[in-house]
């Protein structure tokens, strides 16, 4: 009996499984995947009726990927592909084990190479037709192919040997010591920089309900995008886009809002605001418009741009708006509970394609009054776990009334800082008239 080539059907079905249960985990599995690396037909079919319903922006789920598999045609009994689907997605209890089942697929479609590769050499050599060199020079070219595919599947969370980590060690040192200071993004507040040490993955930022946060984030958004021309996608789920647009042409002008909106200039301030046209122009800052506000759109986006513009940072304004929509989840937890989710979905994504992400969310009821913090944000303590730095905009009397800063609010509070300090508070001048955001002079 001859034997079979290396497979395993039940990875395959989980991989297949856990993008029915989360469908944002489709840019994952294709960035690693190729339809050939699924040895069953059956499989290979329905995980490219998976990337052709994720390149057109379609729902992913047992229904939308039984018809597509069957208008494709190749699988004609459309009683069996309804069943197979089903049985992927009821095998698989959770989207958790991707990850290791994964590293499965693709090493066993590397051993079915490696076999074919023999093969063909067998084949080759028999003929007695090619040099050896030549041969050689294939084959290690061959091998060198499924190598490089085979590093496609390698993450962060391989074991490190203890000569890996020396190395490791010793080229991080060496890194620091030629390039001193802050080697991250900036944010463009000196204090924040120095006490974050540059965007940390996921920073969340909150602030009560018309408490400055979107102007922070804005600020934050031209900081980064055209003032230091570092590519930034910034997601507006709050406004429509010319009123943000008007925005930040109040941050890099210093022209008011009611200015720019009645288009009743003071001066010289018409010129001011023309001259943030090549500002934009020259910049590096992309702007979505608000809708449609689900994370799966959110996901999309943040992929699409990190190809088309290599996005480094992608700011989110604001969670409350993100809906699961396709989230497989139980209706009975809390909204707070989604909203971690959420950012954890963000996470993921944002670790796997290298960037990172500025994530504005809203004080609950309780923040409105007194110096808020963690325990006053709604679903803080879910959220914070996610976060790498957690940020509070508030408003101090005590700064009020020790350095007259008046403006609400007054203050950046870092609530959460796994990169170092915390909490730390940097007193801050607010002017919403021009959207400007700056650390205090004290």
């Amino acid at each position: 009996m001859e034997k079979m080539p290396p497979n395993d059907i039940e990875a395959e079905n989980v991989v297949l499984g856990s993008i029915l249960i989360e469908p944002t985990l489709i840019h994952r599995v294709k960035s690693v995947l190729d339809v050939k690396d699924f040895h069953s037909f059956r499989n290979r079919e329905i995980f490219k009726a998976m990337c052709e319903l994720s390149s057109a922006n379609d729902v992913i789920d047992v229904i939308t990927v039984t018809e597509k598999v069957f208008s494709n045609g190749r699988l004609t009994d459309k009683e069996s592909v309804v069943h197979a689907v089903s049985f992927i997605e009821e095998c698989t209890p959770t989207a958790q084990a991707i990850t290791h089942n994964l590293r499965i697929v693709k090493e066993k479609s590397a051993l079915r190479n490696l076999v074919n590769l023999g093969e063909t050499l067998n084949a080759k050599a028999m003929k007695e037709q090619d040099p050896p060199s030549q041969l050689i020079i294939d084959v290690q070219k061959s091998i060198g192919d499924i190598i490089s595919d085979l590093d496609g599947i390698k993450n962060k969370e391989e074991i490190l040997c203890p000569e890996a980590c020396a190395d490791l060690a010793m080229e991080q040192m060496d890194d620091r010591i030629n390039n001193p200071g802050i080697q991250g993004i900036l944010t463009g507040f000196p204090t924040l920089d120095r006490t974050m040490r540059g965007l940390r993955r996921v920073t969340v930022l909150s602030a009560s309900t018309g408490k400055g946060k979107t102007t922070v984030g804005i600020c934050i958004g031209c900081n980064i995008g055209i003032r230091q021309k570092v590519p930034t996608l910034y997601l507006n789920y709050e406004m429509g886009e010319g009123e943000l647009l008007s925005r930040i042409q109040a941050n890099l002008s210093g022209v008011t809002l009611d200015e720019i909106e009645t288009g009743q200039f003071r001066n010289s301030n018409r010129m001011k605001l023309m001259d943030t046209i090549p500002q934009l122009t020259e910049g590096k800052l992309y702007i979505s418009g608000n809708e449609p506000k689900t994370i799966d759109h959110t996901i999309n986006l943040i992929h699409r741009y990190k190809q088309e513009a290599n996005i480094q940072v992608v700011v989110i304004d604001y969670l409350g708006e993100v809906s699961p929509d396709k989230f497989k989840y139980d209706n009975r937890e809390s909204d707070y509970h989604t909203f971690s989710r959420i950012v954890q979905t963000i996470k993921d994504e944002c670790s796997h394609l290298d960037i990172n992400a500025i994530i504005l969310s809203q004080l609950n009821r309780e923040g409105h009054g007194g110096v808020p913090g963690l325990d006053k944000v709604a679903g803080s303590m879910d959220i914070a776990r996610k976060a790498n730095v957690f940020l509070v905009l508030g408003f101090d009397e005590q700064l009020k009334d020790k350095y007259g800063l008046a403006s609400i609010p007054n203050y950046i509070k870092v609530d959460k800082n796994r990169a170092g300090r915390h909490p730390v508070t940097i007193p801050i001048t607010f002017n919403g008239d021009c959207q400007k955001v700056e650390e205090a002079n004290i």
